[in-house]
């Protein structure tokens, strides 16, 4: 709970409620249309009020809704935090090395594992801007215009470009940077 106290307030722009319908109708209830006729007919309520639209936005893990006088079951968010090791393959299977998740060998930090989808795409996705640093090392010297480089967004030759980051080189020699 401490988590999401501090995520709500560092990140105004995360929000787990979501439309009433689309939550009963992920929960089993039927289609939208279904479930907008199951709420016209006056079989929910949310904090034991009857619920008059179906675009109410709630919050399963905060609210109680009841359905044909049976409480909503909701399963609770749940939150993984790994540290995935160098030399560990992240995959669902690999014949020559010990699976993880989704992440290359080399690659080594803190993973987290979540079901709470909103809060994924939201750290995620690039629309909200939600910072992270990577430490990486190469095996040559990096230019001084590598900086430059990031910060106009990696180019590759089949014509994606990455977006803007920055770079700061920690140490720079022949056979690591």
């Amino acid at each position: 709970v401490g988590f999401f106290c501090l995520l709500d307030q560092t990140y105004p722009w995360y929000n787990r409620a979501m439309r009433l319908d689309k939550l009963l109708g992920q929960s089993g209830y039927g289609s939208r249309n279904q479930v907008k006729k199951l709420i016209r007919s006056r079989q929910v309520y949310v904090d034991g009020v009857l619920a008059d639209r179906d675009n109410l936005n709630v919050d399963a893990s905060l609210q109680t809704i009841m359905v044909s006088g049976k409480e909503l079951e909701h399963a609770p968010e749940v939150y993984y935090l790994m540290n995935k090791p160098s030399g560990v393959v992240s995959a669902r299977k690999d014949k020559e090395h010990q699976t993880v998740i989704d992440l290359d060998r080399d690659t080594e930090g803190l993973v987290l594992i979540t079901n709470n989808g909103p809060l994924g795409f939201a750290m995620l996705h690039p629309r909200y801007h939600v910072a992270k640093t990577y430490y990486v090392e190469v095996n040559d010297i990096l230019g001084p215009d590598a900086p430059a480089f990031f910060e106009s967004g990696v180019g590759f030759e089949d014509g994606t470009v990455c977006q803007s980051a920055q770079l700061e080189i920690l140490s720079s020699a022949s056979d690591k940077s």
